[in-house]
């Protein structure tokens, strides 16, 4: 049993067919060009609180708070230090390297995800960190925070990792297109309520 997250940045169509389909995930709203931002956040909620999903807003703690969500997402480039007064609000982040790692840390992160792990768009594979390099820093960290693969990860790819023991993903890809029923099934058999 694995904790899932799927990042979302503007909510379609097919995301919400994905949603209805899906049990015991999280969710990461991060729309950085704000583009119907309260719209999707407040629909994305709605879906979470129906079906239990865990919701996370990026780098809007009070944007938070106002919706109800479980936690904030604090990305790799965010630098700043919250003043987490609420004790029921998690704190979750990304980071590129072990440098990042100990940032995330000191920001109050309690799980991060660690990327990238397979080639992107974003990422060639001169950036990539590959499975073995994540799971060296994954071990040198595993008394200070869950460290969670991020980047690159597809149908394909979601197999080959969870074999190496990965307490939890995020991917943006995955809910991007319609998830046949068979990997769904896989989905939904390990998928973990964080």
């Amino acid at each position: 049993m694995i904790n899932i997250f799927f990042y979302i940045r503007d909510l379609n169509e097919i995301q919400k067919l994905n949603l209805q389909k899906l049990k015991n995930i999280s969710i990461i709203y991060r729309n950085y060009e704000r583009k119907s931002y309260e719209k999707n956040a407040f629909e994305i909620q709605k879906i979470c609180k129906m079906k239990g999903f865990k919701f996370f807003i990026a780098n809007n703690y009070k944007f938070a708070i106002k919706i109800g969500a479980n936690g904030i997402y604090i990305p790799s480039f965010n630098k700043k230090m919250y003043t987490i007064s609420n004790s029921k609000i998690d704190i979750i982040g990304s980071a590129h390297s072990s440098i990042e790692i100990n940032q995330k840390i000191e920001q109050g992160c309690k799980k991060i995800f660690l990327s990238p792990i397979f080639q992107t768009k974003e990422y060639k594979k001169s950036k990539i960190l590959d499975v073995h390099k994540f799971n060296n820093l994954r071990r040198l960290y595993e008394n200070k925070a869950e460290i969670f693969a991020l980047g690159g990860i597809n149908e394909k790819k979601f197999k080959y990792i969870i074999s190496h023991n990965i307490k939890g993903i995020g991917s943006i890809g995955i809910l991007e297109k319609k998830i046949n029923s068979r990997f769904l099934n896989v989905l939904n058999l390990i998928a973990r309520k964080p």
